[in-house]
């Protein structure tokens, strides 16, 4: 398994810094909703769905490189045939 040290190698800082507080806030976040006595499935699905809103945010400061990368193409399986 990777480690996450290797993970954020030559990512931009401003991206790790979002994940660390992300990380920090939504680890916190579970442990309270449970200590709460939430049901366990219902906290999961509020975590992901607060995760969901960091990637997006994320992704705006940093978007991938491989997408507009000249030598990036789409699997043959993927691609849209659109007609006319």
């Amino acid at each position: 398994m990777v480690s996450l040290k290797k993970r954020r190698a030559g990512q931009p800082t401003q991206v790790v810094a979002l994940a660390d507080k992300a990380m920090h806030r939504l680890n916190r976040r579970f442990v309270r909703l449970l200590a709460r006595g939430k049901a366990k499935p219902k906290v999961a699905v509020a975590i992901a769905r607060e995760l969901t809103g960091s990637i997006w945010a994320a992704m705006r400061l940093a978007p991938p490189k491989s997408l507009f990368h000249p030598s990036f193409h789409l699997q043959p399986s993927l691609e849209v045939e659109v007609d006319g």
